[in-house]
Parts: C-alpha cells; sequence; structure tokens
C-alpha cells in the first residue's frame, strides 16, 4: 500500500511517533532503524527532524519520477543522400609471413571479484568488537549509535578506547593477585656477657681484725 509523504495522516505519525512514519514509507530499512535508534537512545525532536527529512526527500523522489519525459519507442530515421558507389580497387595479397609457434599459456586459478566499498554506506563491524569486550551493554548501544549517526572512524576511535581501558584493567588486576615478596634484612643480635656466679665460702666483712672467726657480726662504728 502506497501512502502519500503530504497526507496529514503521515505528517501526524511523524510528528508524534517518527518510526511509524518512516515504517509506512519506506518499510524497514536503514532508515528505519536510525530513526528507531534516534527515537529510543537519542532525543525525540533528533527522531522527529529525521522523520521530516525523509518525508521531504521521499516528496522529492515522486516529483522527480512524475517530471521524468517520456521518450518515444519509434526509432526516428533520417533522410540520407544517395551517393554514387566509389570504384572498387584490387590490392595485390600481402606477402606470406611464417607465423609464430603458439605456446599454451599457463592456467591462472580464478579470482574472486572483489565488492566495492562504496564511502558513506559500508560500515565496520565495530560494534562486533565492543559486544565481545563488554557485553552488550550500555558501551555497545553507544558504539552502535555513533557508528549509524557519526562516520565510522569515529565509532572505531570509541572501540579502540574500550580496548585500552580494558587492558588497563587487566594490567591492575595482575598487579594485585601477585604475591609482595618481602626482602628480609639480617638481625643482627647482640650478645650481652652472661655473669656466672660461683658458690664459694662466705666472704668476711670489711673492716674485721684478722684472726677473727668467719661469721662474726663486724664490730659497732667508732667515731
Amino acid at each position: 500500500m502506497y501512502y502519500d509523504p503530504d497526507s496529514m495522516c503521515i505528517k501526524c505519525w511523524a510528528f508524534w511517533l517518527p518510526p511509524v512514519a518512516i515504517a509506512l514509507l519506506f518499510g524497514c530499512n536503514s532508515d528505519f532503524l536510525c530513526n528507531l535508534i534516534l527515537f529510543v537512545f537519542g532525543c525525540w525532536i533528533t527522531a522527529t527532524i529525521h522523520a521530516f527529512y525523509m518525508l521531504s526527500k521521499a516528496d522529492l523522489m515522486r516529483d522527480r519520477m512524475y517530471r521524468t519525459p517520456i521518450v518515444a519507442a519509434t526509432p526516428v530515421i533520417a533522410a540520407t543522400p544517395v551517393v554514387a558507389p566509389a570504384p572498387v580497387v584490387v590490392a595485390p595479397p600481402p606477402p606470406v609471413v611464417a607465423a609464430a609457434p603458439v605456446v599454451a599459456a599457463a592456467p591462472v586459478a580464478p579470482v574472486a571479484p572483489v565488492a566495492p566499498v562504496v564511502p558513506g554506506v559500508y560500515r565496520p563491524p565495530v560494534p562486533v568488537a565492543v559486544a565481545l569486550i563488554r557485553g552488550c551493554g550500555a558501551d555497545f548501544s553507544i558504539n552502535i549509535f555513533l557508528l549509524i549517526i557519526c562516520f565510522g572512524i569515529v565509532a572505531v576511535i570509541h572501540a579502540f578506547f574500550l580496548i585500552s581501558q580494558e587492558e588497563e584493567r587487566r594490567a591492575r588486576c595482575v598487579v594485585a593477585v601477585q604475591p609482595v615478596v618481602m626482602q628480609q634484612q639480617p638481625v643482627m643480635i647482640q650478645q650481652q656477657p652472661q655473669v656466672v656466679h660461683v658458690a664459694g665460702p662466705p666472704m668476711a666483712h670489711v673492716g674485721t681484725p684478722i684472726g677473727t672467726p668467719i661469721g662474726t657480726p663486724p664490730p659497732p662504728y667508732q667515731m
């Protein structure tokens, strides 16, 4: 079913729900996916502007189709003047030259055709690398948004930034897991001299006269 881009119904859908208007006009193609991502992850006004741009593009394509001139299918035969035939001149036959031997060329393997890469149409599979590293999370959605809305180089830079962050995180984890080896310094123990007490006979008090038996208390101090 064909929908007119100038109809009020399509314009209302483009204002309130832009992806519905794109789907009614162009089907579920890349323009619909782009508008849906703008509507879900971006801003409503951005998706509305994109939808009205696609409406104007469809209107312009319709005008070009209607204004294309129709070329007549019957061929036009132009009148040609009658010219007398020129006299036929017979040239002598060319000299006979010995032909060179024909050498069969080596078989060449068939080369697969290379699909041309159109600038602006080809998109590198950068989100696949982001999904393998970070999973289908916010980083994956941001990379898809950058790949569709911006150029491919922006998505590639974002993917390499995430890869560098992942490598730095892994390096930190490896350093944290490794055991810390403490260098044991030699401890010098200072040995103190030991005092050995030897048992023996009791010593006499100082000031005791010679010949006093051992064990006699000392005399009182005299002034």
